[in-house]
Formats: structure tokens, C-alpha cells, sequence
């Protein structure tokens, strides 16, 4: 099962890391959620997964502006890596799922 939300730290652009969440929903083969970082909320655009592959995007508001992704990765035992592609480079995001939620 892949729902569910994940303390996670997102890495790239010349940033500081990032902690944050990411809260993720399923229907079928559809992926539901969003991100919250710098305690702002930011919903998916859209989203698939197939097994522990995952690939979603949408728009991320940060420091360097709003950034348009597309993000492919995976979750296995309750760890979620992503790699997200921007216009301005690449973000890497990775954590664990939150069992306290």
C-alpha cells in the first residue's frame, strides 16, 4: 500500500534541503495528494502508480519561484524516493512514512 503521508526531505536548485510531506491518496491506478512545504500545502496535479512505481506533477511554489515538475520514482517498505525535473533542474525527494498519521 502506497497511501498515506511521508516525512520527507527534497534536495537540489542550490537549496537548503527542505522538510516537509507529502500525503498521497489512490483510487484505482490514480494518485491523489500534494506536498507541503514551508508549512504551505500544494496539491498534485496528476498522478499514476503501477506496483511501488510512482510518477506524478504539478507546480511547486519555492524560494527560486514557481517551478512546473514531472516526478518519477519509487516506494518500498514505507521509503518514497522521487526525482523531480524542472525547467531549472533537478529536486531529489526522499523519506519515510509518518506512523504517526
Amino acid at each position: 500500500m502506497i497511501a498515506g503521508v511521508y516525512k520527507v526531505t527534497v534536495k537540489g536548485l542550490g537549496l537548503f534541503p527542505k522538510i516537509g510531506s507529502i500525503s498521497i491518496r489512490t483510487v484505482d491506478q490514480q494518485l491523489s495528494g500534494s506536498f507541503t512545504l514551508n508549512h504551505r500545502e500544494i496539491p498534485f496535479n496528476y498522478g499514476t502508480f503501477l506496483g511501488d512505481h510512482i510518477e506524478l506533477e504539478g507546480d511547486l511554489a519555492l524560494p527560486v519561484g514557481t517551478l512546473n515538475y514531472t516526478g518519477k520514482g519509487s516506494i518500498k517498505d514505507d521509503v518514497i524516493e522521487l526525482t523531480l525535473d524542472t525547467e531549472k533542474g533537478r529536486l531529489l525527494v526522499k523519506g519515510k512514512r509518518d506512523s504517526t498519521k
